[in-house]
């Protein structure tokens, strides 16, 4: 009741005590519940998540407001007491001056001129999985695209974080990838579900598990590697620069976890649902194709990611993908006090929890003209890229809590599709469609099959 009272300057379904707004069966599937509020509430609107009162913010302006202030709008419980306990204070779940320092302590090599330096290795990578996966494609073969992306990628940051890879043991590297997934959506479901801490809880259990393989397969790595920055001849990686900067094993493991995790699992969801909508839309994916040729790309070698920045059909198709499927379907933040803004009419109570659901702007019919088709041209002309958030386009969150992996995630992204595409052509399999499921990522339940065919 003091929830509802606090809120009551806004729109929203009723609400009852403990169940919320969840009496509803539509709200299982929670984001699609969510486009329906948004449709019958407008942009801003109430939901209870059981015993949990949300803001539910859907208006761009607002949205930039909100995560570019980050002192007014923290990251709450769901952050610090779900995510956390099983990524303790990586960069996701941090607050105030240690993420700040910790972000700054990692940047560099994040940043676009350190990242192409990793673009022979993405390539490398990229053809030894194209040789592992697809080794014989002379006709029609059906394949999970998810399982390739998700081996593709866990090599690619792995051996862009820790300079190694787990590539010769791949039957514990398929393993480690489908745990990661598993983990990931179980946290996802435990946020969204409101669901105590219980170990007894599957959730619960599931992510436990994860969290204690990763800290496993990570203590041996982090011990090797102080053993090489004492001897003065480790890489330089974001490993070594945990280590030098004297972060405990315990900090380490916990932006390993969390770098690990976010920095392949997201990336192989997004090559996914490219895929798939690619092979759902043969012109888009042939017109893609012509201009992959048109700069000079080849099966046998690589093409360079600023050449491939010169494909313009290739960046508003990651875009589009991207609008359609928010790898990140929403985040959280609370009030730390009462924000009025005058623009739009609002007032925010102090100790409000906000979300923000990207995956619902993406797809809002008063901001994107036929917003469930797959057109990669409606960004012509736009001026959006993958770091603005104009006209309510935020595919890596906005502001200084900005994704610290975005650039990596392009330019491997463009490198792995660019190589498929000039080898293969996919094709939509009729018998199979994605169950979308929204967890902290947007995974899927079923994989993501297509069919491959040789060019």
């Amino acid at each position: 009741f003091q929830q509802c009272w606090a809120l009551r300057n806004f729109r929203g379904p009723l609400a009852f005590p403990i169940v919320g707004n969840c009496y509803d069966p539509k709200a299982i599937i929670f984001l699609r519940f969510l486009t329906s509020l948004r449709s019958r509430y407008g942009r801003v609107f109430t939901f209870f998540n059981f015993t949990k009162s949300f803001l539910v913010v859907c208006e761009p302006g607002l949205i930039r407001q909100i995560l570019s202030d980050s002192k007014t709008f923290y990251k709450g419980s769901d952050y610090t007491a779900k995510f956390g306990r099983f990524f303790g204070e990586g960069l996701v779940t941090s607050n105030g001056e240690k993420h700040k320092k910790d972000r700054s302590m990692l940047m560099k090599f994040f940043a676009r001129p350190n990242v192409l330096k990793y673009a022979q290795s993405i390539n490398d990578v990229t053809i030894a999985a194209v040789k592992e996966f697809l080794p014989t494609v002379n006709g029609d073969v059906q394949i999970n695209v998810e399982e390739m992306y998700a081996t593709m990628t866990l090599r690619n940051f792995m051996r862009f974080c820790c300079s190694m890879d787990f590539s010769d043991n791949q039957t514990f590297e398929r393993k480690l990838c489908h745990m990661i997934s598993q983990g990931s959506n179980s946290v996802g479901r435990i946020i969204t579900f409101n669901l105590p801490l219980n170990p007894l809880i599957p959730h619960v259990a599931r992510a436990d598990k994860v969290v204690k393989t990763l800290v496993e397969v990570f203590t041996p790595i982090v011990g090797a590697r102080r053993s090489l920055v004492a001897s003065g001849t480790a890489p330089s990686d974001p490993l070594t620069q945990m280590v030098s900067h004297g972060l405990s094993d315990r900090e380490i493991f916990e932006h390993l976890q969390t770098l690990v995790c976010a920095g392949h699992d997201t990336t192989a969801y997004f090559l996914s649902y490219m895929t798939y909508m690619l092979a759902m839309n043969p012109d888009k994916q042939e017109k893609l194709h012509r201009c992959l040729q048109d700069i000079g790309g080849t099966t046998d070698y690589f093409v360079e990611p600023d050449a491939l920045a010169k494909c313009q059909y290739l960046q508003y198709v990651m875009m589009e993908t991207l609008r359609l499927f928010a790898v990140i379907p929403a985040v959280s933040r609370v009030a730390s006090k009462d924000v009025e803004f005058k623009d739009f009419n609002v007032t925010i109570p102090q100790g409000t929890n906000i979300l923000i659901p990207f995956f619902v702007v993406n797809r809002d019919p008063e901001l994107w003209e036929n917003p469930v088709q797959f057109c990669p041209e409606r960004f012509e002309g736009r001026g959006i890229d993958f770091t603005s958030a104009k006209d309510g386009f935020f595919p890596f969150s906005y502001g200084s809590r900005t994704c610290i992996g975005n650039m990596f995630a392009h330019v491997e992204a463009e490198i792995v599709i660019s190589h498929l595409l000039l080898r293969y052509r996919f094709a939509a399999d009729p018998a199979f469609k994605p169950i979308v499921t929204a967890g902290i990522s947007l995974t899927t339940a079923n994989g993501m099959r297509v069919i491959v065919q040789p060019r």
